[in-house]
């Protein structure tokens, strides 16, 4: 099984006076990113996590990050700013090799960022659990609520 996560604009970097490489598990400060990080840790232990980034594309926890950024997935998913659609088909195709299922903890414009490089077969073994809660506010506290109850909301 494979899960997504969104990256999130807080970075650890931001509160650093220089930009040093770091795991990509180390980067993402924000709060929605968090409470995904400790959903699945809590939920989805032994499962591999990659985290979605509009800069360097499906990461992993343990990938060296070296460049700071402020680029950010739009309403429409991928713009002129953001990783290509066709970088992250390859980075998919290096993370990805069986049929699965998957996981995808974002937001809607996440779900069509998706859609831009995985495969119909693929994209139609994708879950989204945060999806239909409404907005960032909404999903955090179904989160939140999950993790402090100890009861899983995905299928």
């Amino acid at each position: 099984m494979t899960v997504i996560i969104a990256s999130g604009k807080p970075k650890r970097w931001d509160k650093l006076i220089a930009v040093c490489p770091l795991p990509a598990g180390e980067v993402y400060t924000g709060t929605f990113h968090r409470l995904c990080r400790q959903y699945v840790e809590q939920f989805l232990p032994k499962e591999q996590v990659l985290i979605l980034s509009p800069f360097y594309g499906l990461v992993a926890l343990e990938q060296m990050l070296d460049e700071s950024y402020d680029v950010r997935f739009n309403a429409s998913g991928l713009n002129s700013t953001t990783i290509t659609a066709t970088r992250l088909r390859a980075q998919w195709q290096q993370h990805y090799s069986d049929e699965s299922p998957l996981y995808l903890f974002g937001g809607q414009k996440f779900i069509k960022v998706v859609a831009a490089f995985m495969t119909a077969t693929d994209a139609q073994r994708v879950q989204y659990p945060l999806h239909g809660l409404g907005g960032i506010g909404k999903m955090q506290q179904r989160m939140k609520q999950a993790i402090l109850l100890s009861e899983p909301f995905h299928r």
